[in-house]
């Protein structure tokens, strides 16, 4: 892989990553080389857009799905012979592609995790409020008929709503604070790709 070639590569990763505005790329039919200074890119605007990580994380969850390239298939592609670079540049893609999907899949899970036990809680919520509706109309009906009802009596008892008045268990179950594997998981992707874009930095700024 040629310098040049390299440099583009780069180039429309970095673009893909942070979202920067559209900027216009000079071609040179002989070289196809790129003019980094009217592309309007520095080291200094790469290194302050890495310096916001809640960015960071937003983009990396947006940005597009990278095609998957496997060793098998790089290495079964007879007809197109490519340099030991073009490879390995295919081969860290597949990887950083597999721990791109790896962190959505461990987001996913928590977030699903999460949701799942606050819709319980509602659902509990909902019987409660069931129930609760049902005492006060049986209570009515016996204050009605002049009947009394003993101060000990279960139907003087509300049932506690799970989902307006959580217990403190119930409070860190509904957060990410409940669930410190799945966050051992999410955060370990985290870091991966916190280090694959510190290495494409460092190659963006020795390039240009």
């Amino acid at each position: 892989m040629t310098k040049n070639y390299a440099t583009a590569y780069y180039l429309e990763r970095f673009q893909e990553r942070y979202w920067l505005e559209a900027y216009k790329v000079i071609w040179k039919a002989e070289g196809y080389k790129l003019d980094f200074k009217k592309a309007g890119i520095t080291s200094t605007s790469i290194y302050a857009y890495r310096e916001n990580n809640a960015i960071l994380q937003q983009k990396l969850q947006n940005s597009a799905k990278r095609i998957k390239t496997s060793r098998r298939s790089i290495k079964g592609n007879r007809g197109s012979p490519g340099t030991i670079s073009d490879l390995r540049l295919q081969i860290q893609a597949k990887a950083e592609a597999d721990r791109k999907e790896g962190f959505k899949r461990a987001s996913r899970v928590l977030s699903n995790t999460i949701g799942r036990y606050k819709a319980t809680l509602k659902q509990a919520g909902v019987l409660a409020r069931k129930r609760n509706r049902a005492r006060k109309l049986q209570l009515k009906e016996i204050q009605k008929r002049g009947e009394i009802v003993l101060s000990d009596s279960e139907l003087w008892q509300v049932e506690r709503e799970p989902d307006k008045q959580p217990t403190p268990t119930e409070v860190v179950l509904s957060s990410e604070e409940g669930y410190p594997a799945l966050i051992v998981s999410k955060k370990q992707f985290e870091l991966e790709l916190d280090r694959d874009l510190d290495k494409e930095v460092k190659i963006f700024c020795i390039l240009s």
